[in-house]
């Protein structure tokens, strides 16, 4: 599987609207006693809603971008995304076709729907050492 590289070419994504949701790790069941929680996966994947703006000629880039060579989402993609303090490169897979919608008179908004190979960025040693 080939991992499509964010372009340079191609604006960083927006604080703006930036957000991500923890992975569920662990299922919940009801009983008539109470709810228990039982630990399933030591680490998965984190889901991001993140943004763009480009002009009509990067729109039309990202759009051939996103087709060719993230392949419309099927292949992972490595971008700089934003994880507490930490700015990095990150490999993620774009889970839904990117929204677009045009913002002021000339500019256009992508929302991309992202998430992660794996979720946890720091490890127990490091954790403990805070």
């Amino acid at each position: 599987m080939t991992v499509a590289i964010w372009p340079a070419a191609l604006p960083v994504l927006l604080r703006d609207g930036y957000s991500y949701e923890l992975a569920e790790l662990t299922e919940r069941t009801d009983f008539d006693f109470g709810s228990r929680a039982r630990l399933l996966y030591l680490d998965g994947p984190d889901t991001f809603t993140a943004s763009a703006l480009f002009n009509a000629a990067g729109c039309e880039r990202f759009k051939a971008w996103f087709r060719y060579e993230a392949a419309s989402g099927a292949n992972p993609v490595s971008m700089p995304l934003l994880v507490g303090s930490v700015l990095g490169n990150r490999e993620v897979f774009i889970t839904a076709p990117p929204s677009i919608a045009l913002e002021g008179v000339n500019h256009w908004r992508v929302r991309l729907a992202l998430e992660t190979r794996t979720g946890t960025t720091m490890s127990r040693a490091e954790y403990d050492a805070l």
